[in-house]
């Protein structure tokens, strides 16, 4: 699997996990639902600084050369 789809299945991991609709991430981000559901399908390009977004919606943040997605601690 490519970077980007490692992404894609981490932001759909963390949507479960935190039990969060694509539509709800969506709206956090101020995306879309439809533009939510082609980037997570890889219908569309996802940049990074979108994957960071959805991910900080849900608590969440990439630690992108280590592939893990971790809790966000915030201070």
């Amino acid at each position: 699997m490519s970077l980007a789809g490692d992404v894609r299945a981490e932001i759909r991991t963390a949507l479960r996990i935190a039990d969060v609709s694509q539509a709800e991430v969506a709206r956090r981000v101020g995306i879309s639902t439809n533009h939510a559901s082609r980037v997570l399908t890889g219908q569309q390009a996802l940049s990074m600084e979108l994957a960071d977004a959805m991910l900080a919606a849900v608590g969440r943040e990439w630690v992108g050369r280590t592939r893990e997605v971790k809790t966000a601690v915030r201070p």
